[in-house]
């Protein structure tokens, strides 16, 4: 018993280690990721400064109008409405950072939409498949609104660390990357799908139950069998994986939807 609970440790322990190697790995893409919006926020706080100028200017001017006051509250609003989509998408970075940032684990067994998984996905990966010119193809078979059990934050870990494998397989080479959910029977299946050549028959048994750490080679390692121990212990899911090839290879996970 006592050497089950040491395996689960350390399972949990190489998890967590993985989880964070991950983010970091995001953090400087993220970064860059958040200097347009912010320089696009200072150019609409200079904008309207320029007009509260304008306006405090014209108080004693008899030649303004109240046609013309009515037309500057027009132009703040205007620069207003096109810094809100900025905002909001700054906060949604920072949400997602923060919720990848603290290990939740009184979320484990929450319910959660898959369109937040996919929503958050986007915006952590974003920079990454930008640099490496990968784009990623998102399929939802009527699963926006479908709801499963777990850790929201590990789910997004592994898609990430699937994801961030193949960028590297390609090796930097663009590529296309396909991420399909679908619904089958009482289980949510995740399909992540590439064309980056396939898998070394040498570590293909091995990938699944062992560290490979091939990582900078053919974009297969460590992030693999991690992701494959959190669908187990934290969904009580499945991974497998086929490999197609001379073409690609395409990661099959099925969580059960309660």
């Amino acid at each position: 018993m006592n050497n089950k609970n040491t395996i689960r440790k350390n399972q949990e322990k190489l998890i967590e280690q993985e989880r964070l190697a991950t983010l970091g790995e995001l953090i400087g893409g993220i970064a860059h990721n958040m200097k347009t919006p912010i320089i696009s926020l200072i150019g609409g706080i200079e904008a309207l400064k320029d007009l509260a100028d304008e306006y405090d200017e014209s108080l004693d001017n008899d030649a303004v109008t109240k046609d013309d006051y009515h037309e500057m509250a027009k132009e703040m609003k205007s620069w207003l409405e096109k810094m809100r989509p900025y905002c909001d998408y700054l906060g949604d970075i920072v949400y997602a950072v923060e919720d990848q940032a603290i290990a939740a684990k009184n979320q484990d067994n929450e319910f959660f939409r898959i369109e937040e998984v996919v929503n958050k996905v986007n915006i952590l990966m974003g920079f990454t498949l930008k640099k490496n010119k990968c784009k990623l193809v998102v399929e939802q078979v009527n699963t926006e609104k479908l709801e499963i059990r777990g850790s929201l934050n590990s789910l997004i870990q592994v898609i990430n660390n699937l994801i961030m494998n193949t960028v590297d397989a390609y090796n930097g080479k663009p590529g296309e990357i396909e991420l399909k959910i679908s619904e089958e029977n009482d289980s949510c299946i995740f399909e992540i799908k590439d064309y980056a050549g396939g898998i070394s028959d040498k570590i293909r048994d091995k990938l699944l139950s062992e560290m490979v750490a091939t990582k900078g080679s053919k974009g297969t390692g460590l992030g693999i069998y991690t992701s494959n121990e959190v669908i187990k212990i934290k969904f009580g899911g499945e991974m497998t994986f086929a490999v197609r090839e001379q073409e690609g290879t395409t990661f099959h996970i099925r969580i059960p939807k309660s």
